[in-house]
């Protein structure tokens, strides 16, 4: 099996190797590495347009990628309108087009995940890109892992929190969106956000003390925002 630093190194090969010029931003936990405190993670996320499909396909056929059959759906798989490519111990999820959750049916589509993206090198936990990466606004981000409603996706805007944002941007995106399930959905994260489960969770994927008193007013901050976006 392939240690966590030797997939960093190869994880790094395939963003350095990446042609960017076909619209694909990254997305996911390496686009949360990229604004807050790194974590190891097995799958590299990107949103392409679907008119780098075949494309974006045909590099990773040649890096040694094939498709993977689809996961079973459920509520932890939220993202629908993808494909999943695995190499080992690496996997590659391209969403298509738009970024649509299952269980709200709310679409984020290609075009405002990807405005106004950051170029930058990308620090993991044992390494880093030589070459610029294209990643994704962090108001883009908090409107991913808001929709999506894990443990890992708030912990992951946890992360992220001292990142600045346009609340303003975000909360209009959500308002348009108008759908009573993602309502539903930010009353239940507001209601998991009370314990203290999350945030221990949050500490320990980073590596830090997971009854750390120094992260708490960071932590009520975050709570805070949270409440001032979705509210």
């Amino acid at each position: 099996m392939t240690d966590p630093a030797s997939r960093e190194r190869e994880v790094t090969a395939i963003l350095d190797g990446w042609d960017w010029s076909d619209g694909a931003c990254l997305v996911g936990g390496y686009a949360v590495s990229a604004y807050g405190r790194p974590r190891y993670s097995r799958d590299l996320d990107f949103v392409i347009p679907a008119s780098s499909k075949e494309r974006t396909l045909g590099h990773l056929d040649e890096i040694g990628f094939s498709v993977r059959p689809l996961r079973k759906p459920d509520r932890l798989n939220a993202f629908r309108d993808s494909i999943t490519l695995k190499r080992d111990n690496i996997s590659v999820d391209l969403m298509i087009g738009y970024v649509k959750d299952k269980s709200t049916q709310v679409s984020v589509s290609q075009e405002w995940i990807s405005s106004r993206f950051r170029e930058m090198r990308l620090i993991l936990i044992t390494g880093s890109t030589q070459e610029n990466v294209r990643v994704c606004r962090p108001e883009a981000l908090w409107v991913l892992k808001l929709i999506a409603g894990r443990n890992q996706d708030l912990g992951d805007l946890f992360a992220i929190g001292s990142e600045p944002i346009d609340v303003k941007e975000i909360r209009d995106f959500l308002a348009g969106v108008g759908s009573p399930a993602l309502k539903a959905r930010f009353e239940d994260e507001a209601k998991r956000l009370r314990s203290e489960r999350i945030y221990a969770e949050s500490l320990s994927a980073r590596f830090l003390p997971t009854l750390s008193d120094t992260a708490k007013p960071s932590w009520a901050r975050f709570k805070r925002r949270f409440l001032e976006i979705t509210s």
